[in-house]
């Protein structure tokens, strides 16, 4: 694959077989970026994406979102990143991990767009009872999978099974789940009973777990191309790349979902590399997560690097494992329950410039 020096260009785009032949309208070559299929070929690709040259140990795509659907049902291996730059020695932190949902991105805006999308198909409308009760039950799923209580495939099932029925139990009887198998004539009937877990018009059984798993697929397929950007969080990437800090994403997100979601959010231009959970071994905030992590970055220094992120059991105690110093973003002036020391709080992401540039003080 070749490697471009010269900052973000705007290629052409085409499609041959199971390649995405990039044209480089600037020099006139062309880069073939391989397509891992999950799903039919898409038609026409058009229009141009932005690409950059390739640095770090995670390569991020990087591309105009007005392009997102030549993406769908795909995973690509990803075009980055930003090429060498000097180091600031001034700075108190070179070095900054971020969080992403919740931080950078707006998850739970994107969480209740993807329920609402997801039982849309099934001829559901989601009100906001149910929103605020997923919301409830997947923060409490994947709080268990940063207890090690669950395993990211129990997370995915569970927590799909646990809504299902709580909505079930609110007289959503009516929807039908399609059968999973690759016969897609064969349709779904409703039990009699208004059960979720439909009966095929054959005969077949859909089991539950492959219903929770095939919503809860769709599900993530809408989270990765519907990312919503936080307030300032474009801003405060730019400004930190502009000071020459390293930026990373440290994420318990799935890849797939993840990727897209910062390629598509353009803040991929400002990351040095993604460390993800299921990527590493480990999860946040394990401290292997971190160990694995910072193997992966060249002449890394624990004191002069700090997490930005908004969960306290997660980055927050994360950092605390990693030895690294923690900034919590709390937009919300939430109540901090942490029984351990977090030496920064910002209500705003730009206050986060102050605080790399050694302009703010810690509390601790």
């Amino acid at each position: 694959m070749r490697n471009f020096t010269g900052g973000l260009r705007s290629l052409n785009l085409r499609r041959s077989n199971k390649r995405l032949i990039v044209g480089d309208t600037a020099a006139g070559g062309s880069i073939a970026v391989d397509i891992a299929r999950a799903g039919q070929e898409s038609t026409d690709i058009g229009g141009t994406v932005q690409v950059a040259e390739n640095v770090g140990a995670a390569p991020i795509l990087h591309n105009d979102i007005r392009y997102q659907r030549v993406f769908r049902k795909r995973q690509f291996s990803y075009i980055t990143g930003k090429g060498p730059r000097n180091m600031n020695n001034n700075l108190k932190y070179d070095t900054v991990f971020w969080d992403i949902d919740n931080t950078l991105l707006d998850f739970l805006a994107a969480q209740d767009r993807g329920i609402r999308i997801s039982l849309a198909r099934y001829g559901r409308k989601a009100d906001d009872a149910q929103l605020t009760a997923y919301n409830r039950i997947n923060q409490k799923y994947w709080e268990m999978l940063e207890r090690g209580e669950v395993t990211k495939a129990e997370l995915e099932i569970g927590r799909f099974r646990e809504f299902l029925t709580v909505i079930g139990a609110e007289n959503i009887g009516g929807m039908c789940v399609e059968n999973s198998d690759e016969d897609s004539d064969r349709t779904c009937a409703e039990n009699s009973d208004g059960d979720i877990r439909s009966t095929c018009a054959k005969g077949l059984e859909e089991d539950f777990d492959r219903i929770a798993k095939k919503i809860n697929d769709e599900y993530e397929e809408t989270l990765a191309y519907e990312p919503v950007l936080m307030d300032g969080a474009a801003e405060i990437c730019a400004a930190l790349r502009a000071m020459g800090v390293r930026q990373y994403a440290v994420t318990n997100g799935a890849p797939f979902v993840q990727r897209n979601k910062i390629g598509l959010s353009g803040l991929g231009q400002y990351f040095d590399a993604l460390f993800i959970s299921e990527e590493l071994g480990y999860v946040k905030p394990q401290k292997e997560f971190f160990m694995e992590a910072v193997r992966k970055i060249p002449d890394y220094d624990a004191g002069r690097t700090i997490i930005i992120g908004d969960s306290l059991t997660s980055d927050m105690r994360g950092g605390l494992h990693a030895g690294i110093d923690r900034c919590w973003y709390n937009p919300k002036h939430a109540r901090c329950t942490a029984d351990f020391p977090i030496q920064y709080k910002i209500a705003h992401l730009y206050e986060a410039k102050a605080i790399v540039a050694g302009e703010r003080q810690g509390t601790v």
